[in-house]
């Protein structure tokens, strides 16, 4: 039992693991060290643990820890991000969750999603480009195979988990730099969102649900939802039966004389968007706007703008900023700023 449970580290040691239970994570925490694409090793393991301690299931972490790997093993998901085209990336980015380019008091990244941008001409022409996209794909019908358009969204995740995260974790703005962030805060503003618009993007915000529980348990903290409309109950009542209570959970509806209090708790007035009633001017759609210790933190390569480039973002060595993707069918890897240990 030593030899399987010595590498746990201490802050791991509140499980309250005894016996065969402690064994038994320790042997699932080995398993998910195995070298597969894209996932964090032993992190992924104690993300996907924490999601089910209170059951003891280890049996049911494991099995989505397997699921998560047939993913992207099948679809190569690390190539596919490696050589992604950055306008069809960037397409893909319109869609999801953004990052602000702030941080929440406990050093998250912040990020923010209005529903208004999946109106019926822009989700007609993804669609319509996802069709193209994936009439060049290479991968034949497997198990774990998905469509083109979640594993455009499983791209945009990647972003955030394999680059965002480790940004907010290196930069010197954060007070408890030794703890690595793997979770973020989002503001979603679902004004206008009625029941006919959620029907028809019902297989959106499933595909949506499903690829955050799979393969990325764990990496929301709080989800504050505002704008809530009269349809909104119903709405809500559809959205617990595709989530799992644990995400739920997650989830903050605020009245509109709530919106500013709550979010102040967690995020300071001038990294709150202007849309949220904070003092930080960034609209919903456009470009990460990074804090100042964030970009004083980074050293820039010469000549570069001090600004994120567009595609797909990973880190070399963990701390060269490397863009990544393919622009114009040639693939690029561009070194833009490092970062100090």
């Amino acid at each position: 039992m030593a030899e399987l449970t010595e590498d746990i580290p201490e802050g791991l040691k509140w499980t309250n693991l005894k016996g065969q239970h402690l064994v038994d994570y320790a042997t699932f925490r080995k398993d998910a060290a195995a070298d597969v694409e894209g996932l964090q090793s032993s992190d992924t393991a104690d993300s996907l643990f924490g999601k089910n301690n209170d059951q003891h299931n280890l049996a049911q972490a494991l099995a989505q820890l397997q699921k998560a790997r047939q993913i992207r093993v099948v679809n190569a998901v690390n190539k596919t991000y490696n050589s992604f085209g950055v306008d069809a990336y960037e397409e893909t980015c319109g869609l999801y969750p953004q990052w602000t380019g702030r941080l929440c008091k406990k050093g998250q990244p912040v990020c923010i999603f209005s529903s208004a941008i999946l109106d019926a001409q822009t989700m007609k022409l993804y669609r319509e480009s996802s069709t193209r996209l994936e009439a060049d794909r290479k991968t034949g019908p497997a198990a774990g195979k998905v469509s083109m358009e979640v594993l455009r969204s499983i791209l945009v995740f990647d972003n955030l988990t394999m680059f965002v995260m480790p940004l907010c974790s290196l930069t010197a703005c954060r007070a408890a730099r030794a703890t690595p962030v793997s979770k973020m805060v989002l503001l979603v503003d679902i004004s206008g969102l009625g029941w006919s618009q959620m029907w028809n993007l019902k297989g959106y915000v499933q595909d949506f649900i499903n690829i955050l529980s799979t393969c990325f348990p764990e990496v929301l903290d709080k989800v504050f939802i505002t704008g809530a409309s009269g349809a909104f109950p119903t709405i809500w009542n559809l959205i617990k039966r595709w989530a799992d209570a644990e995400t739920i959970r997650k989830f903050v509806i605020l009245s509109p004389n709530e919106v500013l209090p709550s979010l102040q708790e967690y995020i300071e007035m001038e990294n709150i968007p202007t849309a949220f009633g904070g003092l930080h001017e960034l609209g919903i759609g456009t470009r990460p706007d990074l804090d100042r210790t964030i970009k004083t933190a980074l050293e820039w390569e010469p000549e570069k703008d001090q600004e994120l480039p567009e595609g797909p973002l990973k880190w070399d060595a963990g701390t060269i900023a490397v863009a990544v993707g393919s622009v114009q069918g040639v693939q690029r890897e561009n070194s833009f700023a490092s970062v100090a240990i």
